[in-house]
C-alpha cells in the first residue's frame, strides 16, 4: 500500500494505490478514475479506487493543479445533526509536506 497526492485545479486528496499501481504511475502521471470511492481513515479523507474500480493512466503532467486546500489534511467528524454527512472540525497542516508524488487527473467518476 502507499499514498499519492492526486489534485486537479480546485483541490488535492491523498490517494491510496495498493500492490502493482503504487509502481505503475509516476509523478506527474493524469489518471482517470472510474468508480473511485472515498473513505476516512482516522478521521482523514483518502481516495482509492476500491473493488470495483478503475484506474487508467491517460497522459502525462499537462493540466494545471493545486496542491491547497488538500481535502486529506482536514480533520473530518460526523454532523452532530445528520450522522450520514461529515464536517470539517479542525485543519492538520495548511500544506503537504510528506508525500513528494502528485497526480493530476483530468477526470473523476465517482
Amino acid at each position: 500500500m502507499c499514498l499519492a497526492l492526486v489534485a486537479d485545479e480546485t483541490a488535492a486528496v491523498h490517494f491510496q494505490l495498493w500492490g502493482d499501481e503504487c509502481d505503475y504511475f509516476d509523478s506527474g502521471d493524469i489518471i482517470y478514475i472510474t468508480n473511485g470511492i472515498f473513505s476516512y481513515q482516522r478521521g482523514n479523507l483518502v481516495l482509492r479506487a476500491g473493488k470495483r474500480g478503475k484506474l487508467e493512466k491517460i497522459g502525462e503532467f499537462t493540466m494545471s493543479y493545486v496542491e491547497t486546500p488538500n481535502m486529506s489534511e482536514i480533520h473530518w467528524i460526523p454532523d452532530p445533526t445528520n450522522p450520514k454527512n461529515y464536517i470539517q472540525e479542525y485543519v492538520i497542516s495548511p500544506h503537504s509536506g510528506i508525500f513528494g508524488l502528485v497526480f493530476s487527473f483530468g477526470y473523476l467518476v465517482v
